[in-house]
């Protein structure tokens, strides 16, 4: 009961209606269900947002792609024009020579010392081989974690 009221009193701290979690109550099962129906419009709310960001993403690329679009066309003016730049009222632009880049032909011909290699844990097969009573230094098992199924009806 205790862990049900200072889950409420989180999340009123952070924000949420504590009409959506439900009346205050001392039966244990009106608070439980409260908070459950909580916990489904947060995961609403998460999915909502999600959808939300992706797209802002995508306006934010075409306003990227429009950006760019403007960038070239200005810069293929200046550069027909024959002009090192312009002095506007509100902004200067100025055309510079670019700097070289490097342009990779073939990865495979790289020699080792010009190549990075990003080492990490596989986790799945330490899991095999822990489960299979093998040690793997640096790596144990956890306790599980018991889980709660949620299902609408």
């Amino acid at each position: 009961m205790a862990a049900l009221m200072a889950a409420r009193a989180n999340a009123e701290a952070d924000g949420a209606d504590p009409a959506d979690i439900g009346p205050e109550t001392q039966d244990v099962m009106t608070l439980i269900h409260g908070m459950l129906r909580a916990m489904q419009t947060a995961e609403d709310m998460r999915d909502a947002t999600d959808l939300r960001i992706a797209a802002l993403k995508v306006r934010a690329k075409r306003y990227d792609d429009r950006a760019q679009s403007y960038r070239a066309a200005s810069f293929a003016a200046f550069d027909a024009l024959g002009s090192p730049g312009h002095k506007f009222p509100d902004m200067t632009v100025s055309i510079a020579a670019g700097r070289p880049g490097v342009l990779i032909l073939d990865e495979n011909a790289i020699p080792p010392e010009f190549t990075r290699t990003k080492v990490e844990p596989d986790k799945t097969k330490i899991k095999a081989a822990l489960d299979r009573g093998e040690e793997v230094p640096g790596a144990i098992l956890t306790n599980p974690i018991p889980t709660m199924t949620v299902r609408g009806s």
